[in-house]
């Protein structure tokens, strides 16, 4: 291992979280074309520690090996921990940094901080992110946001102007989508970011065994994926009352468009399941003949090779959507952040395949899925044309970090 390259993947989520998992692999596709035998630790944050086993153990790549990127904090120190300045909680995080991956630190190539749209707002101040980046700091190696959506932090402008300054450190940012470009143009920085596509682009799709999958995949059925974390954005946080939509949703896109439909999980995570949300509001469901629940154990290719077999998808999680738009398969969005909005309008010039949380309703998602499974052929022929550049973007990110770290 001495000669190869190795580059750590740090700040993402465990793999039932298949967004996270795409990122994984389309980044070491990626690398590989460009660094010779490149070998990757992923150092992740797990929920538990059955969760970080079944990682290690189901790794289908021997170039890919696991850590955590903090041990858990017991429950007898939970009112403890949260009393903590943030200087302390630095402090306590680099500790246990320092006994799990810092040898490999000192030896790696550099440190890709990866999971997409971490430097957010989207899921509360981003403190766990900018820990992990004043550690990679300290010890002086280069840290890489990669393949990812930065801000807007504007809602908060005390902290955007913490956040332009902890930023500056950053060697380069590798982004994914046009908006958040001019965002961090807007604060100052342009000569070290370099505009991408997401690495879960250029995933390669896997076929499930039958055994595994458990159903059959019928032609011209349209995939949906609905999640819980929507109740925040359209329910104003009512996890009852974004249930029940949810159940509306999925009957009135059955009944408008009159095929098979697959309800589709990507992330399975304790706090925020897919497949939970969807299997209980189907149980609200009447007449449920045609409509599938497809098992919470797909891998993100597995999953990816499923979504593929739609005629239209319609998804809630961005990296859901992208297995859809990488396999030209017309897609609908549900938009909570700039980072789909960015995707859409990358791929497709405009965001009329995009749907904000204002219009995220049974009858308008139905009335639009009906339209784009009418317009398919020329959707799927507008994807077909963008798709080249869209994987050469990918590709070019292994020859710009090298360039970048002066490889």
């Amino acid at each position: 291992m001495e000669n190869r390259p190795l580059f750590i993947l740090a700040g993402n989520g465990a793999y039932e979280n298949r967004g996270c998992e795409a990122i994984v692999r389309g980044t070491v596709d990626i690398l590989r074309k460009s660094y010779d035998n490149p070998y990757f630790l992923a150092v992740t944050h797990f929920d538990n520690p059955a969760q970080y086993a079944a990682q290690r153990e189901n790794e289908i790549d021997p170039d890919i090996s696991h850590t955590l990127l903090y041990k858990p904090v017991r429950r007898l120190t939970i009112p403890w921990f949260r009393r903590l300045k943030i200087k302390m909680h630095r402090r306590y995080y680099n500790l246990l940094n320092s006994a799990t991956w810092g040898k490999e630190l000192s030896r790696c190539r550099g440190v890709l901080s990866v999971g997409g749209d971490n430097y957010s707002l989207d899921y509360g101040i981003p403190r766990f992110h900018t820990d992990l980046d004043d550690y990679v700091y300290n010890v002086r190696k280069p840290l890489i946001i990669w393949g990812a959506s930065v801000g807007p932090f504007s809602a908060m402008p005390e902290y955007e102007a913490y956040m332009k300054e902890h930023l500056k450190k950053v060697r380069a940012f590798f982004v994914r989508e046009s908006i958040s470009v001019e965002y961090l143009a807007g604060l100052g920085f342009r000569d070290n970011v370099f505009r991408i596509a997401d690495p879960a682009f250029i995933m390669t799709p896997r076929e499930p065994s039958q055994g595994k999958l458990g159903m059959a995949v019928h032609d011209g059925a349209v995939g949906l994926n609905l999640s819980p974390l929507m109740a925040k954005f359209v329910a104003g946080g009512s996890s009852e009352e974004w249930l029940n939509r949810t159940a509306e949703i999925i009957e009135r896109v059955a009944i408008t468009t009159r095929r098979p439909m697959y309800l589709i999980p990507h992330v399975t995570v304790p706090h925020s399941n897919d497949y939970a949300h969807m299997r209980d509001a189907l149980s609200l469901v009447k007449k449920r003949d045609g409509i599938f629940l497809v098992p919470p154990f797909l891998s993100a290719q597995e999953t990816k090779w499923l979504i593929g077999k739609m005629a239209a998808f319609a998804g809630a999680r961005t990296h859901a959507t992208i297995a859809a738009i990488s396999q030209e398969i017309p897609t609908l969005t549900f938009a909570y952040s700039i980072k789909a909005h960015g995707i859409n309008n990358d791929i497709f010039s405009d965001t009329r395949y995009c749907l904000g949380t204002d219009s995220i309703h049974p009858d308008v998602i139905a009335e639009r899925l009906a339209h784009i499974l009418k317009d398919s052929g020329q959707i799927k022929e507008n994807i077909r044309k963008q798709l080249p550049r869209v994987r050469e973007m990918a590709f070019k990110a292994g020859d710009i970090l090298r360039q970048v770290l002066g490889d």
